[in-house]
């Protein structure tokens, strides 16, 4: 699990995660701004391949926001795949949106 550290507000932050998930390749499947929560996948399990992202954004000060990502491989296709690798990514898109 990665994270990251920015220094805008909650709203400003929350709105542009779903952006840094469509960036990376990967279709929003819930987002609940109340919460802090995006999920969001790629790949298909059928075809043994598919990647889960799970985002958490939390208020820690007033113009201080976290960032928690959290990359899931499902399948025997994935296996050489480094979920660490994914979660950078997604860090570094993150940061180059702000």
């Amino acid at each position: 699990m990665r994270s990251a550290l920015l220094h805008y507000s909650y709203g400003e932050v929350f709105k542009l995660m779903e952006k840094a998930c469509k960036r990376n390749g990967f279709t929003v499947l819930t987002s609940d701004d109340k919460k802090g929560e995006i999920t969001a996948t790629k790949g298909n399990k059928i075809l043994g391949n598919k990647t889960d992202l799970s985002l958490k954004v939390i208020k820690t000060e007033k113009l201080v926001t976290k960032i928690s990502i959290e990359v899931k491989l499902i399948g025997f296709r994935n296996k050489n795949s480094n979920p660490a690798k994914i979660e950078e990514k997604v860090v570094d898109t993150i940061y180059k949106l702000f």
